[in-house]
């Protein structure tokens, strides 16, 4: 992962002149230099953390140094965030004032907090034509950022917005609302699979079924090219209007997300290199997503995708929901069970984005009998 370990006398450098430089006084702002000296010290901590077989006994002594320093830091971080909090709602009125001045009277514009997977909350703004039964949420949260930093400003940010919903199509959503039926739904409609209890509140408005501590909802495809990919979640109010049976739903979405297809690589050909080439003892690894490389955890619902594999290693498989993007299987004949859910849950905590988790278990799919189990 972090590889180019820098000796420590460099990074002691660093230290004394950035402590050196730092006033006495409390800080009612973080700088720009705060910010970058604060993200410098995160990506050290996990590259002295992840140094493994490199690792020398004069990085203890950095790396205590590192967090006596993030630590020092923290609490002007904590300022920070509260400051820029208390400053969200004015930044977002002044976005949707200056939005208006772009797109037009003809528009709704407001903003929203959406609550998207394992229950982590996005701000947006929806623009929505008069008389348009489905319109777009942009999503702001990096605009945000870069206002409260001081990166860019409310006009610009206006302008970002109201820029991406004409690339988008302004009335191209409210035609697709216009053009729904239940014939299209159907034909739309895919799996995405979450885990249950961290969206427990979700879940408990939307169609679904449960596999494990995981559930599949449904989601229909509005549009989908190179640059994006347009999709609503199913609730029990559409399939209401349309008269759709959550049989119905199921078994179209069974039917189209494997119709779009999976993709399984082994690790050698994600990284590139001639099969064998990796280093005595590695385990094969392989990686199930699908042919967009999006929400492709769904895989799990097609156990014969499994059996394909475990037959081509002639073992049963241990399966890692690396994210709801993808999944990992390898032997379950080698490594065991407690150690790879001690690597589940540091590469969630370190390298998948919250409203990506999909799980902290560890599964085992059973070569010859369709059955996947929780370790």
């Amino acid at each position: 992962m972090h590889k180019n370990l820098k000796e420590p006398h460099q990074m002691e450098g660093m230290m004394e002149r950035q402590t050196a430089e730092r006033p006495e006084m409390e800080q009612e702002h973080m700088t720009d230099e705060d910010v970058l000296r604060y993200l410098y010290l995160v990506e050290r901590r996990l590259e002295l953390l992840d140094a493994g077989v490199d690792w020398k006994t004069e990085y203890e002594a950095e790396l205590e140094a590192v967090n006596q320093e993030l630590k020092g830091l923290r609490g002007l971080v904590e300022r920070e965030h509260e400051r820029r909090t208390k400053m969200r709602p004015e930044i977002i009125k002044g976005i949707i004032s200056e939005i208006k001045r772009k797109v037009g009277e003809d528009c709704e514009i407001r903003s929203q907090e959406v609550v998207k997977n394992n229950g982590s909350v996005r701000h947006g703004i929806v623009i929505r034509r008069h008389g348009a039964a489905v319109c777009p949420c942009i999503y702001i949260d990096g605009l945000l950022k870069d206002i409260g930093t001081g990166r860019r400003n409310i006009p610009s940010a206006a302008a970002e917005i109201a820029d991406a919903y004409r690339k988008a199509g302004c009335g191209r959503f409210a035609d697709v609302g216009k053009s729904l039926n239940k014939e299209d739904i159907l034909k739309r409609v895919v799996y995405r699979l979450v885990n249950t209890r961290m969206n427990a509140g979700r879940l408990a408005g939307i169609p679904h079924k449960e596999i494990l501590d995981l559930s599949a909802a449904y989601a229909v495809i509005l549009s989908n090219n190179d640059e994006e990919m347009v999709s609503a979640i199913v609730d029990y109010s559409l399939c209401g209007t349309y008269g759709i049976s959550e049989e119905e739903l199921d078994l179209a979405a069974r039917r189209n997300t494997k119709k779009n297809g999976f993709v399984v690589r082994t690790m050698e050909e994600i990284l590139g290199i001639p099969e064998g080439m990796l280093f005595e003892g590695y385990i094969p690894q392989l990686v199930f997503t699908n042919t967009e490389r999006l929400h492709g955890a769904a895989v799990m619902l097609y156990r014969e995708c499994f059996e394909e594999a475990a037959r081509r290693l002639k073992s049963d498989l241990y399966v890692l929901p690396a994210s709801i993007h993808e999944v990992i299987a390898i032997p379950a004949n080698g490594v065991g069970p407690d150690v790879l859910r001690k690597m589940v849950a540091e590469v969630n905590a370190d390298e998948v984005a919250d409203e990506e988790i999909l799980s902290g278990n560890v599964y085992r799919y059973r070569l010859g009998t369709g059955r996947l189990e929780i370790m």
